[in-house]
């Protein structure tokens, strides 16, 4: 059975994990999308790059989650490490999407130095 100051230390570990998911999503990404969209000039595109980058923001958040869960041994935590794996499928098509994107905002970037 865990200590109880192992216990607040792994919960402090979570909460500031979603602490620092919050203010990426909610402060810094919208920082991020007002500067590329003052250089794309789309916002079709950069809401959805945005909301790509939230969803893994979101999900590597989760794993991080749920890495610290085995540290706490209740049986509880056990079932909920049955969503690791849906996670790494999705972590695993950013692995492809972050070369998508590249290749997007190289076309962004040409799409702008032609217009100036």
């Amino acid at each position: 059975m865990a200590t109880a100051e192992l216990i607040i230390l792994l919960f402090l570990k979570i909460v500031f994990a979603i602490i620092g998911t919050y203010i990426v999503i909610g402060k810094i990404n919208p920082m991020l999308g007002t500067f590329m969209n003052s250089a794309v000039n789309d916002e079709k595109a950069t809401g959805a790059f945005l909301y790509l980058l939230n969803i893994f923001i979101i999900v590597f958040a989760a794993e991080l989650i749920i890495d610290i869960l085995p540290e706490i041994n209740l049986s509880l935590f056990k079932y909920l490490q049955t969503i690791e794996t849906t996670l790494n499928v999705i972590e695993a098509l950013f692995q492809y999407l972050q070369w998508i994107l590249l290749v997007i905002i190289g076309v962004f970037g040409l799409k702008y130095l032609k217009k100036t």
